[in-house]
């Protein structure tokens, strides 16, 4: 305590001098009171300012909570509570300020009347102390509460954020893929989604990874069954392959000079199903003897084969044969009509037609309209209606009817 008198004797520049009057003494005492009373304005000024600030801070913090609206009620609460203790914090540090001032007021005049100046300067440190101590306290839960007010709109938009992320799952998945581990500042709820499509990762890459193993293990396993697979297919098929075929029972040179019926009949009885026969038409009727005789046979391309030959029952046969050639008709009817039935019957020979029959009509009375020997019709096959450009085998039918006197009939 005796330090502490003489410090503040010394700072402020007070000498007592043990033989000075009592009322030099006293001069400077009333001096040192006057300088802690502005002391004390000091510090109700500070005190003014600590509360403007408060309630600069109450406005900015109801602001901020109305901007909010019903989406951040909660945090809207938080603020109150952090502006109340605010408050609460600035009152007691306005309180405390002013209590410590008005204290060492009354204790610097309680001094003053014992004669000393020491506590007086003591107790002034220590509200200041103590002051600005309240006032930076202040201002730290100030900031710390706003800190607060502001981390939680925050979190809540980081929230949105992890909400709106799981709805792109292609996006989650490729993070999945290019990062082993987990973000540590995601969402719980993306946390446990990444944690699941982490262990679907997983599984997969285990199901891979075990398959890879016992392919490496059991490869040849594996390949000696496929080899045992691919030779019971081809002795199956080969098998009914082997069902399908046939002996054909002919060889190609016995086959040439037959009769193609006959041919056609004996193939069948082996069971082959898809004989195609075409005729030559390369014989005059002199030659019709050569007629329906094979010039040749061809078996799925094949033109010479023995007759224990096999071949599938299926398979197209082509056999070309001898035939007459076909001719046309000199005449039609309807430009033979009128005719001599002599002229026609010769055009008709003439042309090659070998089986040519007249057939008398007796419906003449007198002759003038319809001359006697004129051809009514003429009919090839059975047909009149035939065409000047249709053909015929030259041993077709020909029947020409013609006119006479119904007298002339015997």
């Amino acid at each position: 305590m005796a330090d502490s008198k003489k410090d503040y004797i010394n700072e402020n520049e007070i000498e007592i001098d043990s033989n000075s009057s009592k009322e030099g003494a006293a001069n400077k005492i009333e001096k040192a009171v006057q300088d802690i009373d502005k002391a004390a304005d000091g510090a109700k000024r500070a005190s003014e300012e600590i509360k403007d600030v408060a309630s600069a801070s109450k406005d900015a913090v109801s602001k901020a909570a109305g901007e909010a609206g019903e989406e951040i009620s909660k945090i809207e609460d938080g603020a109150a509570k952090a502006e109340k203790a605010v408050n609460e914090e600035a009152k007691d540090s306005s309180a405390g300020f002013s209590d410590i001032f008005e204290e060492t007021l009354n204790g610097s005049r309680s001094s003053s009347k014992e004669g000393s100046m020491s506590n007086a300067r003591a107790m002034e440190e220590k509200a200041y102390t103590q002051g600005k101590q309240g006032f930076l306290g202040f201002f730290k839960k100030k900031d710390k509460d706003a800190d607060k007010a502001d981390g939680a709109p925050k979190k809540k938009k980081e929230d949105k954020k992890s909400s709106d992320s799981l709805k792109d799952s292609k996006k989650v998945e490729a993070e999945i893929e290019d990062e082993e581990d987990i973000d540590p500042s995601a969402g719980p709820v993306e946390r446990e989604f990444l944690e699941k499509q982490k262990a679907k990762k997983k599984k997969k890459e285990n199901r891979k990874e075990k398959n890879k193993n016992f392919l490496k293990k059991y490869w040849w396993v594996i390949l000696a069954a496929i080899c045992v697979l691919v030779i019971i297919c081809a002795i199956v098929s080969a098998v009914k392959e082997s069902k399908k075929k046939r002996v054909i029972g002919l060889s190609s040179l016995e086959v040439v000079g037959a009769n193609y019926d006959d041919i056609v009949g004996r193939l069948q009885e082996n069971g082959f199903t898809n004989i195609n026969g075409h005729a030559l038409e390369d014989l005059d009727y002199a030659d019709v003897e050569e007629e329906h005789k094979v010039d040749q046979i061809e078996v799925n391309g094949v033109y010479s084969f023995e007759a224990d030959k096999k071949f599938k029952y299926d398979t197209e046969i082509n056999i070309t044969y001898h035939s007459l050639k076909e001719i046309t008709a000199p005449l039609t009817s309807k430009k033979a009509k009128g005719m001599q039935h002599s002229s026609v019957a010769s055009a008709f020979k003439e042309a090659g037609f070998v089986n040519v029959t007249e057939v008398i009509k007796y419906d003449l009375i007198t002759g003038w309209i319809t001359k006697d020997g004129s051809v009514a019709s003429v009919s090839i096959s059975g047909n009149t209606k035939y065409k000047a450009t249709a053909k015929f085998r030259p041993d077709v039918e020909v029947v020409i009817t013609y006119h006479t006197f119904k007298k002339n009939k015997p």
